[in-house]
């Protein structure tokens, strides 16, 4: 099986663990060129040429990366990634999605869910006991930093509307107040390629 991992950070998807040498996994995240001796796409074709079986880390700019690949993949995960992708850049980051899967693969989503965040918004009491850590949860939810901002919101009906526009993806499942980071604020789903 072959698994690419955008964004990954430290966080390493439990499929991508097989040691078994079975597996051909890459996490794909710019801070690895800092934290990981990173490897380019070019280097991770040859591996996968040569059926050098392993978990690999690449640096390389996500958009660069699924431009120039050459490695079909069985599953892609993109936890909490997809809300940093500029609205007016999110139909062509699926497309090139879709041209990195195989046909029956999986496109595997985590994003923050905006219809949850609106309402604890919405509801929130400022001051009250507890405000200060639920400030924290909606600020870098809604807007994030600077240097890394959310550019783009999701939603359970803006998810399956977008992901199946263009007819290369087919809602599999979808999980709303999905916890991750401790955290139960995202919603999962899973989109199969067609």
């Amino acid at each position: 099986m072959n698994y690419l991992n955008i964004a990954g950070g430290k966080i390493i998807p439990s499929e991508m663990q097989d040691n078994s040498g079975s597996t051909f996994s890459i996490m794909l995240d710019t801070m690895y060129e800092v934290y990981e001796k990173s490897i380019n796409s070019w280097d991770l074709l040859e591996r996968y040429k040569h059926n050098e079986m392993g978990l690999y880390f690449s640096g390389e700019c996500v958009y660069d990366f699924l431009d120039d690949n050459l490695i079909p993949f069985d599953k892609i995960y993109c936890h909490r990634f997809l809300e940093h992708v500029p609205f007016d850049k999110v139909s062509f980051f699926i497309y090139q999605v879709s041209t990195n899967l195989k046909m029956g693969g999986e496109f595997d989503i985590i994003v923050p869910d905006y219809t949850v965040l609106a309402e604890r918004l919405l509801n929130e009491s400022v001051g009250a006991e507890g405000w200060d850590a639920e400030n924290i949860i909606l600020t870098t939810e809604i807007v994030n930093e600077p240097g890394c901002p959310h550019a783009s919101l999701w939603t359970e009906e803006r998810l399956k509307y977008l992901l199946e526009l263009e007819g290369r993806f087919a809602i599999k499942d979808l999980e709303k107040n999905y916890l991750y980071d401790g955290r139960d604020i995202y919603i999962r789903a899973i989109f199969k390629r067609i």
